[in-house]
């Protein structure tokens, strides 16, 4: 049996890797376990408090098997290049990203762990002509495959509009605009309520970056001022 596991350093990165996680449970010659990080949340401002817990009670309650361990697999599957990678020992790294656009801070995390290797998959050709043009083409094996993140917009009834439109109270009529600014850098500070003036004519979904609301990466004020927006 193959021994995998899947490195979730932070709780987001579990969208990016559940199709692939999906996948290979079909299978019944893969072992599949998870291993949670601390994916801390700043409170008052000054305290850094970790959401191990409440991230594994979730993934436990939904029937995954959680691990501290992270020697003894055969495949690790992260979504940033692993923290202490010798603690995994020999084994194959496969990095699945989640869609960063124009920020090069994931490849420059893998590039700078020159004794390992990893299996690097990219969304599109634009990625890969700029990694060579970095010539760092040779370190990491790349293949471009697009985001796994997106694949449940394929899978038959995983989601039905219509259910969707009334679960989040959307006008039947209207199109709907998604405004999902990153955290940093971000739009937030130039569109600010601007956004709003969307309203009238179309459904207005706002979602927000995880750290825009965990307050480590990004002031709280940042989902604030939507919550203000939308009260």
């Amino acid at each position: 049996m193959i021994k995998v596991l899947f490195d979730l350093k932070k709780e987001y990165y579990f969208n990016s890797l559940y199709p692939l996680y999906r996948e290979l449970a079909k299978d019944p010659n893969y072992d599949l376990w998870i291993n949670i990080g601390k994916d801390q949340k700043r409170f008052l401002g000054i305290f850094l408090i970790s959401e191990k817990g409440r991230i594994a009670a979730r993934l436990e309650e939904e029937g995954y098997k959680l691990t501290d361990d992270t020697s003894g697999f055969d495949l690790v599957v992260c979504g940033d290049a692993l923290k202490n990678p010798e603690k995994y020992g020999d084994v194959v790294r496969v990095h699945l990203d989640h869609g960063v656009g124009i920020k090069t801070l994931r490849i420059r995390n893998i590039v700078r762990q020159k004794d390992f290797r990893y299996n690097v998959f990219l969304e599109g050709q634009y990625w890969f002509d700029y990694i060579k043009s970095l010539n760092w083409e040779d370190k990491a094996d790349f293949h471009i495959t697009g985001i796994p993140k997106l694949d449940p917009f394929f899978w038959d009834g995983f989601y039905v509009n219509a259910a969707l439109k009334k679960q989040m109270h959307l006008h039947p009529e209207k199109k709907t605009v998604l405004f999902a600014p990153s955290y940093r850098p971000s739009c937030i500070t130039y569109i600010k309520e601007r956004v709003v003036e969307l309203i009238p004519k179309y459904n207005l979904i706002i979602k927000l970056h995880p750290y825009s609301w965990a307050g480590k990466y990004a002031p709280h004020s940042q989902h604030r001022f939507y919550e203000k927006l939308a009260a």
